[in-house]
């Protein structure tokens, strides 16, 4: 009978003491040129009947009350012993939590019977999750009380976050007994027992003397005369290898088989150099209106992993940009963050500097700042934010394009109007700026006295102003509105024309006119006796009135005689012409009457027509006023 004797030897440690297989009966239908069956590796271990159980461990009872007698059972009653079912010793899969500092329970658990891995159901799976943030949160006492660490994290510490460790084993099954003349089967069995992948394994397995190697599965990776080597490269987790050797037996009577199991467990971890870093972000418009404030916020981020000393904050402004004076300390608007000391911000004399001593910000730590600026001028302006701290730096640069609002008015009217006459003026609103105009305004204020006869569209009448309102007007646009007044009196007279927009726009205009009183000329002219004889003297009368507001300058009447009678006299002073008379032209004061009388003889009989006319500055020179009374000459 061939005995064989199974040694293990894994990870470099040899168990002491020669490890010699029991020998077993071979199952039914078993022949040795089968190969015995295998059991799952991976299930629990069976215990054999004649091992020694272990010792249930007891509680300490100490402070707990005795147990009440039990009743002793008679022999009639008592059941038959049952056999006990072998139960596998507790394993404790995971060390207990690592203490402060980083040190873990130095606590060994119990070795499982049997050289087997726990089944599925009795360790839990491993857990390696790596965090986000290693920083966030505070593990192994690197973090201060503010949350940031206190000092640099080492890797390797025992911190709760290493891999775990791979551990592989080498079976040998083999049968007991062999009958002679036989080739003997032997299985090399590599197991990963372990919840971690395994480097590197190599499976060295000697050639017992008195023997010759026939076949194997899979072909070794070297063979040579005494020794065989298997080359698997990495064994994932649970994994397994099954190697088939089988053996000529030449000149031996037992044979020893032995196989080696060697594989590489390692870390890899990279320290990373760390640099200090800054980052700065300036948020703000990018377009703003003249003399509006605006808010600008700073956000200062320390984007490293060491904390910044002495960190500062300069905002430095080009021309035509201020820092609203009415908020000098208070850089966060709505007080959304706490307020920056005042005593920590610096303004330039010139007003167009300002810094922030921030001081210490830790790794992901960031300072908010926000301040309101005034644009003074048009056009394209910066603001150009610096944050630095010991040697880092880093700025950003905020343009922003200032559009100016603007109106202009335009205002036409008459130099000189008559009393009483129509004059019509006219206003023209453009918008000369960059943005759109809202609710344009124009006012006109009458002048005292003055009544509006007309307006364009849309006007509103008010006791003493008309209003127009332009709901947009568009930049480059451009708007006109006219008015027509009557004024009662002479004298000057200003016409005010006020244009109102949003943001607080407004424009004035307006045209001064004189207004100059008007001669009002009513005359009529009847004679006395209005029916003659032939040979009669009749006499005219002239009667011209200045109902006007302005004196009748030139004022000159002018008597056309017909043939039917003949000049006699004529007064106020004139100027003798055959059949004509011309009277010297006078002024004739508004309000006075002017009378103009002429003789004449009746020649003969006739319907006697005479044409009189009248001139004045005031009246059109080349149509003057006819008027052409009629009397009757009759025959003796």
């Amino acid at each position: 009978m061939i005995r064989t004797t199974l040694l293990l030897i894994a990870l470099g440690l040899v168990l002491p003491g020669r490890l010699t297989a029991q020998p077993v009966g071979p199952p039914p239908n078993f022949t040795p040129t089968e190969e015995p069956p295998l059991a799952d590796p991976m299930s629990a271990p069976r215990l054999q009947p004649n091992l020694v159980q272990p010792n249930p461990v007891q509680p300490n009872s100490g402070d707990l009350p005795a147990a009440p007698a039990r009743a002793t059972p008679s022999p009639s009653s008592t059941p038959p012993p049952q056999p006990i079912t072998p139960q596998p010793f507790p394993v404790n899969p995971e060390s207990a939590a690592p203490l402060p500092g980083g040190m873990a329970d130095s606590t060994i658990p119990p070795p499982n019977p049997g050289g087997n891995p726990p089944s599925d159901s009795q360790v839990e799976p491993a857990q390696y999750v790596l965090p986000s943030n290693p920083y966030g949160t505070p593990v192994g006492g690197f973090m201060g009380g503010a949350g940031v660490p206190t000092r640099m994290p080492m890797l390797g510490e025992s911190d709760g976050w290493d891999p775990p460790t791979p551990v592989v084993g080498v079976r040998v099954v083999a049968p007991a007994t062999l009958p002679v003349g036989k080739d003997l089967t032997i299985r090399l069995v590599v197991e990963n027992r372990s919840r971690a992948r395994a480097n590197h394994v190599e499976v060295r397995a000697p050639l017992p003397l008195g023997t010759q190697l026939a076949s194997a599965n899979p072909e070794p990776s070297e063979k040579k005369p005494t020794e065989l080597l298997w080359k698997f490269g990495s064994l994932d987790a649970a994994a397994r290898k099954d190697i088939v050797v089988t053996l000529r037996i030449l000149d031996a009577t037992e044979v020893t088989m032995t196989a080696r199991v060697k594989f590489e467990h390692g870390q890899t971890v990279t320290t990373k150099l760390a640099k200090p870093s800054l980052k700065v972000r300036r948020v703000g418009p990018t377009e703003g209106v003249l003399f509006d404030p605006f808010v600008v916020r700073l956000e200062v981020t320390n984007t490293g992993v060491l904390p910044l000393n002495e960190v500062e904050v300069s905002e430095t402004l080009t021309d035509g940009l201020e820092f609203d004076r009415a908020m000098p300390a208070v850089t966060q608007v709505g007080q959304r963050w706490p307020s920056f000391p005042a005593d920590r911000i610096r303004t330039n004399p010139q007003g167009n500097l300002r810094t922030w001593y921030v001081g210490v910000l830790q790794p992901r730590q960031t300072q908010v700042l926000e301040y309101r600026l005034v644009p003074k001028k048009s056009g394209n302006l910066m603001g150009r934010a610096v944050a630095s701290s010991n040697g880092v730096r880093d700025e950003a640069n905020g343009p922003i394009s200032v559009l100016e609002p603007k109106l202009g008015v335009q205002v036409e009217g008459p130099k000189t109007a008559f009393v009483g006459q129509p004059a019509t003026y006219r206003v023209t609103v453009n918008n000369l700026g960059d943005l759109t105009l809202n609710n344009v305004r124009v006012l006109a204020e009458l002048p005292v006295g003055c009544q509006p006869l007309r307006m364009s569209n849309d006007g509103q009448i008010f006791r003493d102003a008309v209003q127009w309102i332009v709901t947009k007007l568009e930049p480059g646009g451009s708007r006109t509105m006219s008015l027509t007044l009557r004024c009662p009196s002479p004298g000057v007279r200003r016409t005010r024309f006020t244009v109102r927009a949003d943001r607080g726009l407004e424009q004035v205009g307006e045209s001064e006119t004189t207004f100059d009183g008007v001669a009002a000329l009513n005359w009529n002219a009847q004679s006395e006796p209005t029916n003659v004889k032939v040979g009669d003297e009749f006499t005219y009368k002239i009667t011209v009135h200045n109902s006007g507001s302005a004196p009748a300058t030139n004022l000159a009447i002018t008597a056309d005689l017909p043939t039917s009678v003949e000049f006699r006299s004529a007064e106020p002073a004139y100027q003798p012409a055959a059949n004509v008379i011309r009277y010297t032209p006078i002024t004739l004061p508004a309000g006075e009457t002017a009378t103009f009388r002429f003789t004449v003889r009746a020649a003969r009989s006739a319907q006697a027509v005479f044409k009189l006319d009248m001139l004045a500055d005031h009246l059109d020179q080349s149509q003057p006023v006819r008027s052409e009374p009629s009397t009757t000459i009759r025959s003796n």
